[in-house]
């Protein structure tokens, strides 16, 4: 009798037809789109209330922690609930236990959660997987033991679902590029600033240097020019030389000039020398 029901499990495995990266990439794209739109929403919702309540919050973590939130929820829920995502649902596709067994919240969990965080984690080659798979599953299916079935044969053309896919991997690509290129830009535009940080304070020392050697303070220079002539107040000024890219002054006293951001030590000076020294920010 077990040997029968194994057959007949079997064979209903063999006539199901396992949905292809394509159609599973353009499905995600759907869903990509849906999550947009609540992250819209979400985003309003707490900004509003955060305004009203008057809390003030950490915005990066919590924006992170709430956009996982969001994408964890919708994916278990829908997955779990209806055995799609909304995505899913448009391309006709459904997630099933490998077992013919029903969908228990701990393998949409596992499948969800930790299957897709290894599937991320590997350079996305957990999702690649499928093209090469026999049963067209990923590291997070095999992980939780589940397969992606066409659940409604027929429901969209094949060239839509082409479309849908090219489409997106083109935004996709687009906005990965974008991304990268901002990054570089801001290293580039760092170390722009650090030169001109150095190359400012460096012309400061030559006064500085003066003004040590004339028994003064460089920390706080004469505010008013007395005739007599000071180098801290004539060459230097009332207030230090303005620095740019969100560096500012730190300590100051008659051996060094320290240049902070975000509140951490970059560039320290010797008033005794000419050159500065610069300090990489901690990882």
């Amino acid at each position: 009798m077990e040997q029968e029901e194994k057959k007949d499990n079997k064979s209903l495995v063999a006539k199901k037809q396992f949905a292809g990266f394509i159609v599973r990439f353009a499905a995600f794209a759907v869903d990509f789109l849906v999550l947009v739109l609540i992250s819209v929403f979400a985003g309003i919702f707490f900004a509003v209330t955060t305004r009203v309540a008057k809390i003030n919050w950490d915005i990066e973590v919590v924006a992170s922690f709430v956009g996982f939130l969001l994408n964890a929820g919708y994916y278990i829920f829908t997955t779990y609930r209806y055995g799609a995502t909304v995505g899913k649902k448009v391309f006709g596709l459904k997630v099933e236990s490998v077992k013919e067994e029903k969908l228990d919240i701990g393998t949409v969990i596992v499948r969800e959660v930790a299957g897709k965080f290894i599937s991320t984690m590997l350079a996305g080659l957990g999702y690649f997987w499928i093209i090469f798979d026999k049963k067209k599953q990923g590291f997070h299916d095999k992980l939780a033991g589940t397969v992606v079935v066409i659940d409604d044969k027929g429901k969209v053309a094949k060239w839509k679902t082409i479309t849908v896919a090219v489409l997106f991997a083109i935004f996709l690509t687009s906005f990965s590029f974008w991304i990268a290129l901002g990054v570089l830009d801001e290293d580039f535009q760092e170390v722009i600033d650090r030169d001109k940080v150095v190359l400012s304070v460096n012309k400061v020392l030559v006064s500085a240097k003066l003004c040590v050697s004339e028994g003064n303070s460089i920390e706080k220079p004469l505010h008013v020019y007395n005739g007599g002539g000071d180098i801290c107040a004539e060459v230097i000024g009332i207030d230090w030389p303005k620095l740019l890219g969100g560096y500012e002054y730190g300590k100051i006293d008659n051996d060094f000039i320290f240049i902070q951001k975000n509140g951490i030590d970059i560039v320290r000076c010797e008033i005794g020398k000419t050159t500065c020294i610069l300090i990489d920010l901690p990882e």
